[in-house]
């Protein structure tokens, strides 16, 4: 049985702390699907400065060649925000009975009691925590606290066994590269060797993303 991990995000854009990432999440099960899901409208964020068609197409480069890797357009053909919840569902009723879980980061997590019908997530998903090693300064909402304590685990094959309902916070290795900081580096004109795929630093260059606040190209 393939165990399918959904990560959102939105990718803008995709990098190598991104796949990295998703790689030492597979790594922590011992059948692992992950799938990345580019947001249309981000609920809680700014508008993402590639338009989403843009964003998918390099996800699709960044991932074709990672065994277990694949994106999902979902929530790039619903109309309005792109809620997780909905995501979820749709996955929930592929999934039947199977586990399935949500990824995030504890910066996302600590603002969970913002999102769209949050208290309903375990009921189609458990939620992985990512955070990184050292600790954090984030600080949990007690409202937050006081709904996950009950479906707390701390050994994430729990989350292999039953297919909703459990939280389980994990330490991943801290890759140094965001999005926000692959944007300057190109809008400043310097090398993000290291830091994109090669197919996607080429997408980037020949769409000309990110020498601005706006997008250029399709």
């Amino acid at each position: 049985m393939t165990l399918k991990l959904v990560l959102g995000g939105t990718f803008d854009p995709v990098h190598v702390g991104h796949v990295n990432s998703a790689c030492a999440l597979m790594g922590l099960f011992s059948d692992c699907q992950v799938v990345l899901v580019p947001s249309k409208i981000p609920p809680h964020r700014d508008t993402p400065s590639a338009s989403p068609e843009q964003r998918l197409k390099m996800l699709q480069l960044a991932s074709e060649e990672v065994l277990g890797l694949s994106c999902d357009d979902c929530e790039l053909r619903r109309e309005g925000s792109s809620f997780t919840i909905d995501t979820l569902a749709g996955y929930r009723a592929e999934a039947g009975d199977q586990p399935l879980i949500f990824a995030m980061g504890l910066d996302a997590w600590v603002t969970l009691p913002t999102w769209h019908n949050w208290e309903s997530l375990c009921d189609v998903a458990h939620l992985l925590i990512m955070e990184r090693p050292g600790g954090s300064s984030f600080e949990e909402p007690a409202q937050l606290k006081a709904w996950a304590a009950e479906k707390l685990v701390d050994d994430v094959s729990s989350l292999e066994t039953t297919g909703s309902g459990l939280i389980c916070h994990v330490t991943l290795q801290q890759f140094d590269v965001s999005a926000t900081r692959v944007r300057e580096t190109i809008k400043q004109g310097d090398s993000t060797e290291n830091m994109l795929h090669p197919e996607v630093a080429g997408y980037i260059a020949r769409h000309q993303l990110y020498l601005d606040n706006e997008s250029h190209g399709k």
